[in-house]
């Protein structure tokens, strides 16, 4: 089976799931007035439980859900994203494509197909981000970029990592009191990771936090991020470090394997959790 047929598949599956409840959610649901379906991070809220209330599909039904539409991205490459909801309108995205489609029908309400400016690094996206009527995402190029969530229209993009030093974003950013937080990618390529806040309405550069020190020691960011709404903590799990499995590497403050709290209106981080010293392997 080609890789784009397991992409439809994917899509496929996981619009038909959704659509089973798509009657029953507010058109008007945002992030600060959301209902138990909403779905605006790629782990569904600031918490990353992936808790949900719906209780339509129950161990009893389950076993008899059907396909109820399907969405072909018709796009040659590995599918690991996931899905945002935002009102009735469904959000997904691939290296270059990013679509909105309607939760109940599948009917698609806007397509954006990027176009690489700079050479492109690695591939896959983790997926988007939501808040204030705008989607978020970054780019295998190096660029963040908010769409408008109706029309899809591109608001702003801005660059915010360096190709030429194998930078790259691949993790799905998530939004808050005006700023959205992301960090780049891939720490196999010995970048000198960092985590950025962007201001929402420009994508201006707000602040960053260098996770090594400046060191080309990996600590980049793959998946996604949490915050405490009541304390304006930003919470990011640091990847893994380079060399991956260096046994002459002495552990010190520029390894990676952390995971960082940070105050989102300055960058700095509060406690890092070490999760791995050096990145030798057990």
């Amino acid at each position: 089976m080609t890789r784009w047929c397991l992409l439809c598949i994917s899509a496929l599956i996981l619009s038909a799931l959704v659509a089973i409840s798509a009657s029953t959610i507010s058109k008007s649901a945002t992030p600060s007035n959301h209902g138990a379906a909403d779905w605006f991070t790629m782990n569904k809220d600031y918490s990353s439980q992936r808790y949900v209330e719906l209780d339509r599909i129950t161990p009893e039904n389950v076993g008899d859900l059907k396909e109820v539409c399907e969405v072909q991205l018709n796009q040659p490459v590995v599918f690991s994203s996931g899905l945002l909801m935002a009102g009735d309108t469904l959000y997904t995205s691939t290296d270059r494509l990013t679509v909105a489609f309607d939760a109940a029908t599948c009917e698609l309400r806007w397509r954006h197909v990027l176009d690489f400016i700079q050479r492109p690094i690695g591939s896959g996206n983790r997926g988007l981000g939501y808040s204030d009527g705008k989607v978020l995402r970054g780019t295998n190029d190096g660029r963040v970029m908010a769409f408008d969530a109706r029309t899809g229209k591109v608001l702003w993009e801005a660059q915010g990592a360096d190709t030429t030093k194998m930078e790259m974003f691949s993790s799905a950013p998530i939004a808050w009191q005006g700023k959205v937080f992301i960090g780049i990618a891939y720490s196999d390529a010995g970048i000198a990771g960092r985590l950025l806040a962007l201001d929402i309405e420009t994508g201006k550069e707000l602040w960053r936090f260098n996770t090594t020190l400046g060191y080309n020691a990996g600590g980049g960011f793959w998946s996604s991020y949490s915050l405490d709404p009541k304390t304006g903590e930003v919470f990011a799990g640091v990847a893994n470090p380079y060399l991956d499995f260096d046994r002459t590497a002495v552990p010190d403050e520029r390894r990676s394997h952390r995971v960082h709290e940070f105050r989102h209106f300055g960058g700095f981080s509060h406690w890092p959790a070490e999760l791995a010293l050096s990145g030798r392997p057990a």
